[in-house]
């Protein structure tokens, strides 16, 4: 984890650490305009699992903006160019089906109103709601 904090901040001039509750920790970026990369493995926080990195925006608001990137092979060149990806041209690299699908949701909820999860289809006459639960299904099989 030092190796990547030294990384990100000679990448983006600010990144520190914070604990986040058990034996978990994430890794914070600011960046000005945009919120706080947050920065943990592929499953969350940074602790016991270590799968790869993964990495959410936060937004200037402190709301949740989607995922960033995974870097499944926890490589910290790979992750800094990951993120400066992003930061150019908006590049997510990586992202699972599963990221695509929140991400979808996120949107059509902004847009409608509408909520869906695995668990819940949503509005019933709606066809994106309807396929934005059938992604969560095929996540599941």
């Amino acid at each position: 984890m030092d190796e990547a904090v030294a990384a990100l901040r000679e990448a983006f001039g600010t990144a520190y650490v914070e604990h986040t509750g058990g034996g978990c920790f994430s890794i914070y970026v600011p960046i000005e305009g945009m919120g706080v990369l947050s920065v943990g493995d592929m499953h969350g926080p940074l602790g016991d699992s270590n799968h790869g990195w993964g990495v959410e925006l936060i937004d200037p608001d402190g709301d949740y903006a989607g995922p960033v990137c995974n870097v499944p092979d926890r490589s910290v060149p790979k992750l800094v160019e990951a993120l400066r990806a992003f930061l150019r041209d908006g590049t997510r690299t990586g992202l699972t089906h599963h990221d695509l699908v929140c991400m979808r949701r996120d949107q059509h909820h902004a847009d409608t109103g509408h909520f869906v999860n695995p668990a819940h289809a949503g509005d019933p006459e709606c066809i994106e709601c309807q396929e934005i639960h059938q992604g969560f299904q095929a996540d599941e099989q």
